[in-house]
């Protein structure tokens, strides 16, 4: 939206779920004039949208917060029980690399801006931690009511606007992949079992051991994640 064309700067009252349209009486505001729509249930500002747009109804008066909202991420590691002791790992939403390993964040979120968990993913997520053994198995957004227009609502998905003060969490769960969980080590396979019978109870529970060490440094090293506290 440009605020240089008069009246591009709008809200869709329709999508408000705590007002009823058919109630609205009055949404004047001498600083910022506006024309109210009552067929498209829009209120379309002449220059910019106030930081609190007035509504007034048959039984109440509303001041929405237009430009102010968050979202956070919240990730589930899953799989690895040395990873799993920090769940959730909390990220903010528009975060900005400013050297090799360190991200600069907020969580400032405005009516009328894209959701979408894919691209979340895809160029924040996992730049920030190693999800390349990982599968992506839940997206939820807490609270579910969060004021939100969603236009794909799947399991993995979610894409939509965030609506007039809209505050939520995004919280992705990701499963460790099975062939990383439990490496074929060759020892238990059904075609070695008169070998394993003929090594010595010592000499299998050193190669066990040595196998079980090989896998934790492994998970250890691909866990490694650096986080910047303010």
């Amino acid at each position: 939206m440009n605020d240089d064309e008069e009246y591009a700067y709008g809200m869709d009252i329709s999508v408000l779920k705590f007002i009823n349209p058919i109630d609205i009486t009055d949404t004047t505001d001498q600083d910022y004039p506006s024309i109210y729509d009552s067929t498209a249930k829009t209120i379309t500002y002449e220059k910019a949208i106030p930081n609190y747009v007035y509504i007034a109804t048959n039984s109440y008066t509303f001041y929405i917060n237009s430009r102010g909202g968050y979202m956070k991420y919240a990730i589930y590691l899953n799989g690895d029980e040395e990873v799993e002791t920090h769940n959730p790992l909390f990220v903010n939403n528009n975060c900005e690399k400013t050297s090799e390993d360190y991200y600069i964040c907020d969580d400032a979120i405005y009516y009328g801006d894209t959701i979408d968990t894919e691209d979340i993913v895809e160029n924040i997520l996992a730049k920030i931690f190693n999800l390349a053994d990982y599968t992506l198995t839940s997206v939820k957004i807490v609270p579910p009511t969060a004021n939100l227009n969603l236009t794909t609502d799947t399991d993995t998905v979610k894409k939509g606007t965030a609506l007039a003060d809209a505050g939520f969490t995004l919280e992705f769960y990701f499963d460790l992949d099975e062939d990383v969980k439990t490496p074929d080590t060759g020892f238990f396979t059904a075609n070695n079992k008169g070998l394993i019978a003929g090594i010595s109870t010592i000499t299998l529970s050193m190669a066990s051991i040595i196998v079980y060490l090989s896998h934790y440094l492994v998970n250890r090293q691909k866990a490694k994640v650096k986080f910047n506290k303010d």
